[in-house]
């Protein structure tokens, strides 16, 4: 997605603090005469950032800062004149769509209104202000709570996945929402209420939970999978490869993953600490270890219990899930299971990394948009390509209805890469759906799918009734990262 780009003129007790708060998705183009206060700055953002040293009144300065690309310039002196003169420049030698500044005096005030500044008085300004006024989707709310951004204020984009969905099919975790403003009317949110485009919400909840989830509101989704939890849970046998230790470490490293939960069985030690070796040089913000015993997901559940954490995601060598004495229909009611009860992506990891190439089945219209968008989720941390796997109907024995399946389907790939801005291959292949895609999913690194529930009448209902995703999944090679059910993603 494009970036916004802000230019911010003066970096004193007020512009340093709001660029201290202004997220990653915008450039800054900072102007300030202190070498001082802009190298601090180059080091807070780093590439993020343009430092610029000059004088902002002098047009040469404002040119070289590239400002007619800005989309908006904001002037944080608290010099009146120097405000008002920038103002000026701005208005008569560039087109910028959007100019806030600090107005001090009341005509001073009215002088930058009448150059068509939005301003903001210095007996009432703040960098939280002037970022709610930024970026007009998320504001924080002031004066109440615990001041912690427990509770923010988010408009719904028309392009955000929760956007016309009811507030029953949400099921949140924790967060929640308090308020709905739709065309200057307040909506009490119950549980058949829809979030529609343009709607503005107020969410309370955890507030690591919340910046991410007011992210998926405003349609901003470079953090997954922080919307689900801020713990990656990892189970060690104690019998799993180098290769397993070293993808857990890899995708440490190429998520924003900075809290570990290590559960290893009473035979894992020597892994545990190879892989506490690995992950210690990433300086995580929290790692811990406990032993937990018993069957993979009776152990992991048994830690996660104990030590009250909120999985972002567990991550399970591939063997400790899909191998063993259980049926292949008893395996995928173990991962069901999993997946219900933490509403979190399962890794299972096959030491196929690192992942260049992520492959999406596609098999139906309910499930390939929730897939794709996370594969789009996952892309943009790892700059790796996207491919959705299409099988096209026999063109002898294929139905209308099955044509027309497919032709949704394939619509479906198309529209979701323009909304997400994203580059998706559609593949197209023929036969049947479980080998076609087996048969090429040794050309990618990581599997993203889903695993549809459990048919009803147990082992009969699933021979007479089979799922090719869970089919493909359990003879595939490779990685996979399973998703939890669709009405559980925030």
């Amino acid at each position: 997605m494009e970036r916004t780009r802000f230019v911010i003129i003066g970096l004193g007790n007020v512009g340093l603090p709001l660029v201290k708060s202004l997220s990653r998705n915008h450039h800054l183009v900072c102007i300030d005469s202190n070498p001082d206060t802009l190298e601090q700055v180059a080091k807070m953002r780093g590439d993020d950032v343009t430092a610029v040293q000059g004088d902002a009144t002098s047009r040469l300065v404002l040119e070289k800062a590239g400002v007619a690309e800005a989309d908006t310039v904001v002037l944080t002196t608290t010099t009146e004149m120097i405000n008002l003169e920038v103002a000026r420049l701005l208005r008569d030698h560039f087109q910028i769509p959007r100019v806030i500044a600090i107005g001090i005096t009341q005509k001073g005030i009215e002088e930058l209104e009448k150059l068509d500044v939005e301003v903001e008085s210095i007996f009432a300004v703040s960098a939280t202000g002037l970022r709610n006024r930024l970026e007009q989707r998320t504001k924080t709310v002031q004066g109440i709570g615990l001041g912690k951004n427990e509770i923010l204020e988010v408009e719904v984009h028309p392009n955000s996945r929760l956007a016309n969905k009811p507030l029953s099919s949400l099921r949140p975790k924790n967060w929640h929402i308090g308020l709905i403003y739709r065309e200057g009317n307040i909506v009490i949110p119950r549980g058949n209420a829809v979030l529609k485009p343009r709607d503005r919400v107020v969410i309370l909840g955890d507030p690591k939970v919340l910046k991410t989830t007011a992210d998926r509101l405003s349609f901003s989704f470079r953090d997954f999978p922080l919307e689900y939890g801020d713990t990656a849970a990892v189970y060690l046998a104690g019998n799993e490869p180098d290769e397993y230790l070293e993808e857990v470490a890899y995708l440490f490293r190429t998520f924003p993953l900075e809290r570990a939960m290590l559960v290893a069985s009473p035979r894992g030690t020597e892994a545990l600490e190879r892989l506490r070796g690995l992950l210690g040089e990433l300086h995580l913000k929290f790692l811990e270890t406990v032993e937990s015993d018993g069957a993979p997901d009776v152990a992991l559940r048994k830690a996660l219990a104990k030590l009250d954490r909120n999985p972002a995601m567990l991550i399970f060598p591939r063997g400790a899930l899909l191998n063993g004495l259980l049926g292949k229909h008893r395996r995928k009611r173990r991962l069901l299971a999993l997946l219900e009860d933490f509403g979190c992506p399962i890794l299972l990891a096959s030491g196929t990394f690192p992942y260049e190439n992520l492959a999406i089945p596609c098999l139906d219209s309910a499930s390939c948009p929730h897939a794709l968008e996370k594969a789009f989720e996952i892309a943009s941390d790892l700059n790796c390509r996207n491919e959705a796997l299409l099988v096209r109907p026999s063109d002898y024995i294929a139905s209308e209805e099955e044509e027309g399946a497919f032709g949704q389907i394939r619509k479906t790939v198309s529209d979701l890469s323009l909304i997400y801005k994203a580059s998706v291959k559609g593949r197209e292949l023929e036969g049947n759906p479980v080998k076609a895609i087996a048969g090429v999913l040794s050309d990618y690194q990581l599997l993203v799918s889903r695993v549809a529930p459990a048919s009803p009448g147990g082992l009969f209902g699933s021979i007479l009734n089979p799922d090719p995703g869970w089919h493909i999944l359990y003879n595939a090679s490779i990685s996979a990262m399973l998703l939890p059910p669709q009405e559980t993603v925030l």
